[in-house]
C-alpha cells in the first residue's frame, strides 16, 4: 500500500474516532479543509504536508526498503 492510501485510511479513522467534521479536523491538524479532503481521497499532496499531518496525528512514517524487490513496505505507527 502506498503512503497516500495508508494515510487516507488512518486519517479517516483519526477523524471518525474524534467525531470531528472535516473543517474542525483540518483546523486541529493545521491544514486547509481542501487539503484534508485531498488526503482523505488519497489525492497527491506534497511530502511536507504528509509529514506535517502525520506528526500532528502523533504518528511517524516508517519506510522499510527491501532490496531487489519492486517496492518497499509503508506503515504508520503511533509515536
Amino acid at each position: 500500500m502506498d503512503i497516500a492510501k495508508k494515510l487516507s485510511v488512518n486519517l479517516k479513522s483519526y477523524r471518525e474516532e474524534k467525531e470531528l467534521p472535516q473543517s474542525a479536523c483540518a483546523q486541529e491538524l493545521g491544514i486547509a479543509k481542501a487539503t484534508l479532503q485531498k488526503l482523505e481521497k488519497g489525492d497527491p499532496v506534497s511530502s511536507q504536508t504528509i509529514q506535517h499531518v502525520i506528526n500532528r496525528m502523533g504518528m511517524e512514517l516508517v519506510l522499510t526498503l527491501i532490496p531487489l524487490l519492486p517496492s518497499g513496505e509503508v506503515s504508520l505507527v503511533s509515536k
